[in-house]
């Protein structure tokens, strides 16, 4: 058994070492040229011996053999892709260099834009955040392409490395100069084209935008056409005023006169003189947030409008009042959000109006006279959907939610009380015969009969946050245009929100 054992390993040894033997005669007879193409054994270099031998065409020792002048016009051939090799490499050297000092540079130095007005502010802005693109795009797509050539660059110096490797040991390779000193673009196309096409696209737009905007004129260049602009939309607001107060609505002309407020010609944007002193312009807006300094500044600003108008006609004080609506709805609508107060939301508040709205009007005590018949024991929001007169207070509340300027959110608070009044008395007069005029007056609701109805629509008008909304108002109501007529239907949102928040 041992003798066997013995046999059985010596066999194995032998046929691993004929195995081995016929290796090493495989090898020995491959073509050398070959050989190195495939592995590069012997040459060092900075690259990826993978990366260069798409730039190499081997021909077999055999094939070469049976040329004998083939040597001679390998050698003519080295000399000529060290020539082109000469050439090419210092223009792409420059062309790095160039590259390199563009990209400290700024691109957007050679986009001569027109100083900012109220005309041209939106196309201005267009073409500021295209620069900005261009700025981007430029830095990337430079970057990229110094990379491509810098590769490039390193792939030829290790070509004539290769050359005069070559030249001490010979090898039947020919070079394929042509495709390694091509434009840089056409062998990396599909990852640099597409971002400069983009770059170039961009560029054009912003030639046009630029033709465009200077062809915009300043506007309100003329002083007395301008006075007489301004002293149009003043006289509007005096006509417009809601009774009891200076207050109005927002007029159709208001967004042209942002737009004068804001010209270089508006006293806004001139420097006053205090004291024999030069102060700064109203405008731009400093930034200040603080309700008194708010209030100074219309204070101020209605003054300098007024001055100024008064070179060509007489101001009187209702005047002077739509004067200072105007600035007020102007400086809050041209600085949102900036003078809106953060949020206030509470998610236990929030879910306690959730619960409030899914009780009946019975359960919170809503007098049976103003609750449809039908409603009596659904949940209360239905007594806001019977009809448009019952919508009418949600709508006006969800109207104020969204207004940037105080004096129009308080606006709108006043039309929920009121309409939430009409309501009221409409519910009431309904159900009784014949009812007259003096049957209307006699029920207009007072202050406990409308209070639980204020309370359901507070819950049920989809706002949210309406805190945030009372902290607006309270926190600029010493601003014009805040009546008493209007702080008296703010008191029922402020009461309401005091009611719902405290403990039950």
């Amino acid at each position: 058994m041992q003798s066997k054992s013995i046999r059985s390993l010596l066999s194995t040894k032998l046929n691993t070492l004929s195995t081995n033997s016929s290796k090493m005669q495989n090898l020995m007879k491959r073509d050398s040229t070959q050989y190195f193409f495939d592995t590069g054994e012997g040459f060092q270099c900075d690259c990826d011996w993978q990366e260069v031998k798409p730039y190499l065409m081997p021909f077999q020792d055999s094939i070469a053999s049976l040329d004998s002048q083939f040597t001679q016009r390998l050698q003519a051939h080295f000399q000529k892709c060290k020539e082109s090799l000469f050439i090419k490499i210092p223009k792409i050297q420059e062309e790095i260099s160039i590259l390199y000092n563009s990209l400290q540079t700024d691109p957007s130095s050679e986009y001569k834009l027109p100083p900012v007005n109220p005309a041209n502010r939106t196309i201005h802005l267009h073409i500021r955040f295209l620069i900005k693109k261009i700025v981007k795009l430029t830095q990337t797509t430079g970057q990229n392409r110094i990379d491509a050539l810098t590769n490039q660059l390193s792939l030829l110096n290790t070509l004539i490395q290769l050359i005069e490797f070559f030249e001490r040991n010979h090898k039947n390779i020919l070079f394929k100069i042509n495709r390694a000193i091509a434009p840089v673009d056409r062998t990396v196309y599909s990852s640099t084209r597409p971002k400069t096409a983009l770059l170039h696209m961009i560029k054009r737009q912003v030639i046009s935008d630029l033709i465009k905007i200077h062809l915009i004129p300043i506007p309100f260049r003329s002083g007395q056409a301008s006075r007489d602009f301004l002293k149009e939309v003043v006289d509007a607001g005096v006509l417009a005023k809601k009774p009891g107060t200076s207050y109005f609505v927002e007029l159709p002309a208001e967004e042209a006169l942002s737009v004068f407020f804001q010209s270089p010609k508006s006293p806004l944007c001139q420097k006053r003189v205090l004291n024999d002193q030069e102060i700064d312009p109203l405008l731009p807006y400093n930034g200040n947030t603080d309700p008194s300094y708010v209030k100074n500044w219309i204070f101020e600003a209605t003054s300098a409008v007024s001055e100024w108008l008064k070179i060509a006609y007489e101001i009187n004080e209702e005047q002077e009042a739509s004067i200072s609506i105007l600035l007020e709805r102007f400086l809050f609508s041209s600085t949102y959000p900036l003078l809106y107060p953060p949020s206030a939301y509470n998610e236990e508040f929030a879910q306690k109006m959730v619960s409030f709205a899914k009780k009946t009007p019975i359960e919170i005590g809503i007098l049976t006279k103003y609750i449809p018949k039908q409603c009596s024991n659904r949940p209360v929001s239905e007594i806001f959907e019977v009809d448009s007169i019952s919508r009418a207070p949600a709508e006006w509340f969800r109207n104020a939610v969204v207004q940037v300027c105080p004096i129009d959110a308080a606006y709108c608070i006043v039309k929920v009380h009121e309409s939430l009044s009409v309501m009221a008395v409409l519910r009431a007069t309904s159900q009784k015969e014949n009812s007259q005029v003096t049957d209307f007056v006699e029920k207009m609701p007072g202050f406990d009969d409308i209070f639980e109805i204020w309370l359901s629509l507070l819950c049920v008008n989809g706002s949210p946050d309406p805190q945030r909304l009372m902290n607006f108002i309270e926190e600029f109501s010493r601003l014009p245009g805040f009546s008493a007529r209007v702080m008296a239907s703010i008191a029922y949102l402020e009461a309401s929100l005091s009611q719902l928040q405290s403990p039950e």
